[in-house]
């Protein structure tokens, strides 16, 4: 589980390591993913909607486990090592923090 040092660590909570803003991409009509190497996405300026989480560690959040979707209100933040997020609507923007 330890991966990493303190210093490097509080870089990555702090958001040192930079970030990328999600959005919305449909093929056909059906939200695809956007996959990256992050610790926490984070609602910004309105709410976002995902349908699929994927996590190096830990439960991801996926269609037809019980979740269909994640809803993240403005300022809300999910932490997690999150390998792939699927937008199915950003009423303002979506960030995600790398890792």
């Amino acid at each position: 589980m330890r991966k990493y040092s303190v210093q490097e660590t509080n870089n990555i909570a702090l958001g040192q390591l930079g970030f990328d803003e999600l959005s919305v991409v449909k093929v056909a009509g059906v939200p695809q993913p956007t996959t990256g190497n992050w610790v926490a996405i984070k609602a910004v300026g309105g709410s976002a909607l995902v349908s699929t989480i994927l996590t190096s560690i830990g439960d991801d959040i996926e269609t037809g486990t019980g979740l269909d979707a994640f809803e993240l209100e403005d300022g809300e933040v999910l932490y997690a090592p999150i390998t792939s997020v699927t937008p199915r609507t950003i009423n303002g923007n979506l960030i995600a923090y790398r890792r």
